[in-house]
Parts: structure tokens; sequence; C-alpha cells
């Protein structure tokens, strides 16, 4: 009987030296679990917990853990969801599924020889281990920079990048220039259509993905599906993908594996829809807002926000209240040196949507709290929500 791959944990502390250490441990037959050093150690605890390795790679040490469980054939590596939507989720994804998805995203963008790829988002998240992919098939290592330091983006000898939003909110923001990029990656979180337009005027080549941890990454650009990727909207309403790039289970948990992942074809949770085959992405299944017997899809009311013109980034969530059952709930942040009238928002959302729909509090903030592949942190900002003075549009003050 073929012997499974053991489940290697790695520190990730140096981009380079985890570069080293993942091509030992592939060449070995075993798989990677990426453990970044930075993260709280009570953190790095419940992921080896969860996830259950036999080893742990720490500053040039491996250091054997018990109660390992071996993972699937072929696997290649194991990573943790953002978990934006709950507690993170630990993902095996196979060689098979990390090549086909380096080779579709190559091929979508015509990539060459002469491209070479910045790496500047982690490197334990999908989006950052995906460059690594892409960058071996190329036969390179990519430009590593740090993701706070945009800065060096401006001058990185490379043709290729992949960003957050808030990413390129902030290297727009300070006046960096992105235009010599053959292509700007834009993913993990949804991408205002304001700041796509100033992108695209600053000369920026924006091409917005949509994917996940459980994709093997973005596997639909500008709304159209990557080459063997299918793409289809279920009954319920949920975008679902078939695709050589899926992953293969979700780590021991075999009943969310079949939940999520049937005949092939993995449900996203996301609600969508198709257009001449075009993917339009309306938001979260499970993050619709049910107000007084009224459903609000957040990402409808974001969009909305950020087409004022003094709104850099929206946020939108429901919380419980006892009149409502839930209330809807926006978090702003102006454009830097910009004010921002309330009671001039209020009535900017009231002429272009159904008043259920309308926040019942505005909070304004300086910045959107959020976890590190862009996604806003929602129990951060129910945090912070708690520590500010909403403005209720009942009222023309703050109540």
């Amino acid at each position: 009987m073929e012997q499974q791959p053991a489940l290697v944990a790695v520190e990730l502390r140096d981009p380079e030296r985890f570069g080293r250490d993942v091509a030992a441990i592939w060449t070995a037959g075993d798989a990677v679990l990426p453990v970044r050093s930075s993260r709280p150690k009570p953190e790095i605890g419940s992921i080896l917990t969860a996830c259950r390795p036999s080893v742990y790679v720490r500053d040039g040490e491996r250091v054997p853990l018990e109660g390992a469980e071996p993972v699937a054939s072929d696997t290649a590596v194991v990573l943790n969801t953002s978990g934006t939507t709950g507690a993170p989720k630990a993902v095996e994804l196979s060689h098979g599924a990390l090549a086909a998805a380096a080779a579709a995203c190559h091929q979508r963008l015509n990539v060459t020889a002469s491209d070479r790829w910045v790496c500047c988002v982690p490197l334990d998240h999908v989006a950052g281990f995906s460059i690594l992919v892409r960058s071996a098939l190329l036969g390179q290592k990519p430009l590593f920079t740090d993701p706070s330091d945009l800065g060096a983006l401006a001058s990185a000898e490379a043709t290729l990048v992949s960003l957050v939003p808030t990413q390129l909110r902030r290297a727009l923001d300070a006046g960096i220039d992105l235009s010599h990029y053959r292509a700007v990656l834009v993913g993990g979180d949804a991408t205002p259509p304001a700041l796509l337009q100033r992108a695209r005027e600053a000369g920026v080549d924006v091409v917005r993905t949509y994917g996940s941890t459980e994709t093997g990454g973005g596997v639909v650009y500008d709304g159209i599906a990557l080459e063997g990727v299918r793409v289809r909207i279920s009954n319920q309403g949920h975008i679902e993908i078939a695709s050589p790039t899926l992953m293969t289970r979700y780590r021991l948990a075999p009943g969310l594996t079949e939940m999520r992942f049937r005949d092939g074809w993995f449900d996203t949770g996301d609600v969508g829809e198709l257009i001449n085959g075009v993917l339009g992405v309306l938001g979260r299944s499970d993050g619709v807002v049910i107000t007084g017997g009224e459903k609000v899809a957040p990402i409808e009311v974001e969009r909305l926000l950020v087409d004022h013109p003094v709104v850099a980034e929206a946020v939108v969530f429901g919380v419980d209240d006892e009149h409502w059952g839930q209330k809807v709930v926006a978090v702003v942040v102006p454009l830097p040196g910009e004010s921002l009238s309330l009671p001039e928002l209020r009535s900017f959302l009231d002429e272009k949507m159904a008043r259920y729909k309308l926040p019942k509090e505005i909070f304004v903030t300086e910045s959107i709290p959020r976890d590190d592949s862009g996604h806003a942190d929602l129990p951060a900002l129910r945090r912070l929500a708690s520590t500010l003075t909403p403005w209720n549009p009942r009222s023309e003050e703050p109540s």
C-alpha cells in the first residue's frame, strides 16, 4: 500500500528560506503547512492542533509533534482560509491543482519567460503561495517585498503583481506608479468600481480576480472563467465551480467537505449571476441581513456608498436589534483630506435604493480593520463600532 504523505508545518519568517524548505519537503514527498511566525503563540498552537502535522520546522530544527494525521495523496500544501464567514478552515490542495491554477493564470495573461512576479501578499494564504508556484513554472524565484512596503513596488524589477483592494488604494493614495506592470491582479475582497476606475485612469492594468482557497485561488478574471474552469449558478443562487484547480478536501472535516463539494462542483457560498457568460458576484449567502423581514445584501449597499464622491471605503453588516431583528449598519472611510456630510450621504443613498436597505447607523473612521488577505475583519469592525458614536439618519445629530 502506497504511503500517504506526511504534513510538515514550516515556520514562515523569511520568504527565501521558506521557499527552500518547501522545495525540500516536496522532494521528500510530503506536504507543507505554512505557519507565519508573527502570529500570536496561542493562534499558532490552534493551527497545529487543528491541522495535526507530524513535524514543525522552526528555527532550522525539526520538532516532532504528537497526534499526526497524514494528508490525501498528491497533497502539496494545506492552507487556512481567512475565516471571514466563521472559524478558518484548513484546505488540502494537490500538486495537480496548484499546477493547473498556475498554468491557467499564465495562459490568460499571456505570460512568457521574460515576465517576473513580485510577491507582496502573505505566503500562508493562497494568493501568496500561488505566486511561488507560478514563479516555479517560469523557472524563477519571485521578487519578495514586504506587504506593508508598497513603495517598493514602484522600483521592483517585475512585470506581474497580485494585490488586495486595500493595497491598491493605499498605493494610489501614496502616488505610487504601478503602470509599468503588465498586469495587476486584484482580489481577496470586492473591489469598488470607483477604485478600479481610479486605477485605470492612472494607467494601471487591473485584472479583477474571483476565487478562494478552495478553488486554488482566483479562477475567474474580470468575470470570465479561466481555461478549464466551469461556473454555474445553483437553484439557490449560489456560485458553483468545477475546475482542475479545486481542493482535494477540507482537512479532517469530511462532513464539511461533503456539504460543500459534490459531484465535482464546489459551492462557494457566494451569491451571483451569470449574464452572457460573465460572472457577477453579489455577496455572501450567509452575510445577508434580514431586517424587518426583508433581505439586504451588504455588498449592494457598499457599492452604492463608495459611489459617493468622498467615500473611499465602506463595509456594511447587520447587528441584532430588538425592533428589526437585525439592523443595517455601515462603517465608512472618507477620502484623504475630505470631510463627509452624513445627512448628505443618507440623501445620496435615499435616491438610489429602497428605504429598508438604508443603514440605520453610520460610523465614520479613518481605516477599515482587515485581515492579511484583505477581507474586512467583521469582529474587529463590530468592536470598533462599539467605541464610536454612530450617526442615526433619523436625526440630523449623532445619536
